[in-house]
C-alpha cells in the first residue's frame, strides 16, 4: 500500500523535528571543537537552511518511489 501526500508530508515534518534538534545539539559540540566561531542564532540558520532541503529532498523522493511503485 502506497503512502498518501499527506502521510508523506505527516512523516518528514516528524523526522525533520527530530534533525533539527539533533543536528542544533550535535553542532554546538562541533563547531568549537573545531575552532569555528557561530553563535546560536548563526547555527540554527545553518540548520534551517539544510532543513528545507532535506524536507524538500525527502518529499521529492518519496513522491518519486511511490509513483515507481504503483
Amino acid at each position: 500500500m502506497s503512502q498518501s501526500k499527506k502521510q508523506s508530508w505527516m512523516e518528514i515534518g516528524v523526522n525533520t523535528i527530530v534533525g533539527f534538534i539533533l543536528s542544533v545539539g550535535v553542532q554546538l559540540i562541533i563547531y568549537p571543537l573545531m575552532d569555528i566561531p557561530v553563535t546560536m542564532g548563526e547555527n540554527i540558520s545553518i540548520t534551517i537552511i539544510f532543513m528545507v532541503i532535506g524536507i524538500t529532498r525527502s518529499y521529492l523522493i518519496r513522491r518519486a518511489f511511490n509513483k515507481w511503485i504503483n
